[in-house]
């Protein structure tokens, strides 16, 4: 199993969501792989950030799964957002799609971990 999550960008003025990139966990970091131009290596890799329920310090280097288990959570707006967690099989941007359309459902939370 290959699970990812996806950061992706809102388009409203073509109604629909573009792949900006897929971050995969590592055994001690995350990969980001861009789409579309995009570049969020620096970005993701640099962020670290407070579990809103746990208080916990996550960081892609030190807990890489859970990092982006927790990713959904943070970066979450009107304009980029990051989905939950998910198997590859499972993406709504399979099969190279880098566009899908605006009313397309890509969750937020989709993998849920083992506590």
């Amino acid at each position: 199993m290959n699970i990812h999550v996806d950061l992706v960008k809102n388009d409203y003025q073509h109604r629909r969501r573009i792949l900006g990139a897929r971050v995969y966990p590592l055994p001690d970091d995350v990969k980001v792989d861009p789409q579309n131009g995009e570049d969020w290596n620096a970005t993701i890799r640099a962020r670290a950030f407070q579990d809103p329920e746990t208080g916990e310090t996550l960081s892609p280097r030190e807990n890489p799964v859970r990092f982006l288990a927790k990713l959904h959570e943070v970066v979450n707006n009107t304009y980029w957002f990051a989905t939950g967690l998910h198997d590859d099989d499972l993406c709504p941007f399979a099969d190279g799609k880098g566009a899908v359309p605006i009313d397309v459902p890509v969750g937020r939370k989709i993998l849920t971990l083992p506590e």
